[in-house]
């Protein structure tokens, strides 16, 4: 029997509670991606771990764990840095989110896990919608907060993972028309 560390059970309870709200394809890449990259779930489960708290409310907690200032420097990118700290791996060393350009490798087929780098903000991918126009992260300084937010596909700068990815930098892009309401994510203050 395979024992699974407190991390890995909480990534897996994640996985099961996506698989449910996503298509049966993605759902299944899912649990094949759970089995053969455990780094990965670690920064999902890491970054719940800090789920709910606000720069203001909990300005102590997040300095405490990013070692910079919620309330006075953008810090989505020293949130992404600080969860690798915590896995034991360097992340870009710097606070800027355009720093994770050149961290990792880029790949266009992005797992649960990976880092996406926007336009002046860094998180972590969880998922892409049904209709692949918005991608679902958690990270920090996403409205002043960790939390789960869906951002535009087209946003995407790049999508970095930890592994050996020898592919050209391409977004997927998804055929079926969306039913999704337009909606517009308001983003403050980000790196």
């Amino acid at each position: 029997m395979r024992m699974i560390n407190r991390s890995h059970a909480v990534a897996c309870m994640m996985l099961v509670l996506l698989s449910t709200t996503v298509t049966p394809a993605l759902a299944g890449n899912l649990f094949n991606w759970f089995d053969s990259d455990q780094s990965s779930s670690d920064i999902i489960a890491l970054a719940h771990d800090y789920e709910g708290l606000s720069e203001h409310r909990d300005r102590s907690k997040l300095k405490a764990a990013m070692g910079v200032d919620p309330t006075s420097t953008p810090w989505c990118a020293a949130f992404i840095n600080a969860l690798l700290e915590k896995q034991g791996r360097r992340g870009s060393g710097e606070l800027t989110a355009a720093s994770f350009l050149r961290w990792g490798k880029k790949t266009m087929k992005p797992k649960p896990g990976d880092i996406v780098v926007m336009n002046h903000h860094v998180t972590i991918f969880l998922g892409f919608s049904d209709d692949g126009k918005y991608v679902t992260t958690i990270g920090g300084n996403q409205n002043h907060m960790v939390q789960i937010s869906e951002y535009p596909t087209k946003r995407v700068l790049s999508f970095r993972t930890y592994a050996d990815v020898d592919e050209p930098e391409n977004i997927p892009v998804s055929k079926k028309k969306s039913t999704r309401s337009s909606k517009k994510h308001k983003q403050h203050r980000v790196t």
